[in-house]
Order: structure tokens, then C-alpha cells, then sequence
């Protein structure tokens, strides 16, 4: 399967995915010189478009990219309990799914436990493994960042009491059905739909 990445900003969408057939390289430059202009003017537009470009390698590209802004990395988790119910949190008045910033010397699976811990008070969860990364960029005291999140499907044992962090600004954390949990994912942030798409897409 080819690799492919996402990346959304505002109410934009760059879709990075392989090529078959290598290109000549004055020819990748001007390219990725677009990939980058494409990005920039992504910040704070109010218009919806998306790029699709096939590139020699996206893991190469991406990590261009990336060197292009503040990069910042951050953990999460999906997390199912035994009967079958999906958490999720509502923040800032958009549903979501509980994540935050790897801390200095954290690994990435370490991160997304205490995030989700901390976030929903949530302990005894089981890390089955990782889901795909998202990516998305938006504008802070002026500067742009483009933040990357590794995700985690989790399992828990019977339906603990969840306990929101209010300090995080989350207003609610609750169990829901799956066809509850994908109609207010489909609510969230682009960058969730993305993931929750792919998690049932597998068959999950």
C-alpha cells in the first residue's frame, strides 16, 4: 500500500501520497516549492480547497514540511469499553477525542495514557496499538504550527465513570453507542473525521 499523508489547516486539505514513477528533480523543486507556498497561504483562509500531490516520498516531504514550522507532537487515544461504547469529550464546544502534548523525555504510547488518564479520569486502560497520525497546523501569538498527533486504540474493562478535566477546558467526557460516537465525530475537527473514518473503515 502506497504511503500516503493529510495534512489540514483551517479549511484547507494537502493530501500527500506516492508515485510510481520518478520525476526529474528540477522538476520535484518547483513542486515542492508549490507544497510549501499551498501551506503558508493555508493560515487563516476562509476558503475550502484541498491539493492532491504524488510525490518520489512522502515520509521525505512530510519531514520538510514539518521543518517549515513549529512542530509539536502530541498523543491520544480512541478508546472503547467492553460493551462496546466509544469516550469522547466535548471541548471549546466541538466534540473530540482526548489528547495532549508529549512532555520532555515521554514516549509517544506513555503520553497518550496519561493524556487520556488526565483528561477523563480514566484509569486501567489497555494500549492495543497505534492508528494513524494526523496532522494539522493552525496560528498561535502569531506564529504557525504544524502539529503532529500519534493515536492509540485503547480498551478498558466495564464502563468506568468518566471525569472531565475542566482546567483543559473539556465539558463533558461520555460512553456512547458507535453510531452516536461517529455522528459527533463527524462534528469535530477535520483531522478527527479523518481518523475515525479510517479506525471503522478497518472494520473496527
Amino acid at each position: 500500500m502506497r504511503q500516503k499523508y493529510e495534512v489540514f489547516i483551517a479549511n484547507t486539505r494537502l493530501i500527500l501520497q506516492e508515485k510510481k514513477d520518478s520525476v526529474p528533480l528540477a522538476e520535484r523543486s518547483a513542486e515542492r516549492r508549490d507544497i510549501h507556498v499551498f501551506l503558508a497561504n493555508s493560515f487563516g483562509s476562509k476558503t475550502s480547497s484541498e491539493r492532491h500531490w504524488k510525490v518520489d516520498d512522502p515520509e521525505s516531504e512530510m519531514a520538510l514540511i514539518l521543518e517549515q514550522f513549529l512542530h509539536i507532537e502530541a498523543a491520544g487515544g480512541l478508546v472503547v469499553n467492553e460493551f462496546g461504547e466509544y469516550l469522547g469529550i466535548e471541548r471549546l464546544g466541538r466534540w473530540d477525542l482526548p489528547k495532549g502534548k508529549i512532555e520532555r523525555g515521554e514516549g509517544r504510547e506513555e503520553a497518550a495514557l496519561r493524556e487520556v488518564c488526565e483528561e477523563c479520569g480514566l484509569d486501567g486502560l489497555q494500549l492495543l496499538g497505534p492508528l494513524p497520525r494526523t496532522w494539522h497546523g493552525y496560528t498561535q501569538s502569531g506564529q504557525h504550527i504544524l502539529k503532529t498527533t500519534h493515536w492509540f486504540e485503547m480498551r478498558v474493562a466495564g464502563r468506568p465513570e468518566l471525569k472531565a478535566q475542566e482546567e483543559e477546558q473539556i465539558t463533558r467526557a461520555i460512553w456512547m453507542e458507535k453510531t452516536e460516537f461517529c455522528q459527533h465525530m463527524m462534528d469535530s475537527y477535520p483531522a478527527i473525521r479523518s481518523l475515525t473514518a479510517a479506525y471503522f473503515e478497518k472494520g473496527s
